[in-house]
């Protein structure tokens, strides 16, 4: 939800600058390119979080279990499989 929530506040900076700019009302650049610089960097780190959660979350899941089912199937394996004499 955060990371929606920085996403949704860029466009709305970006929508009250260009309407700064067609209203000719003064803004100083360097608080207009900050307050876009923190929302996107915001944004950035949240989006990275979220991302790095799904995938190493799922990537452990599928670990867990492809790993159980090999053991599983190992160990259920008939004696005579592992008969290696001639």
């Amino acid at each position: 939800m955060m990371s929606q929530a920085s996403q949704i506040g860029i466009n709305v900076w970006l929508q009250n600058w260009s309407n700064r700019q067609q209203l000719q009302q003064p803004a100083s650049v360097g608080e207009l390119l900050g307050v876009f610089a923190a929302l996107v960097l915001t944004y950035m780190i949240m989006d990275t979080t979220v991302n790095l959660i799904i995938f190493v979350g799922a990537g452990v899941h599928a670990s867990k279990v492809m790993h159980s089912n090999l053991l599983t199937k190992v160990l259920r394996l008939p004696t005579a499989f592992f008969d290696t004499t001639p």
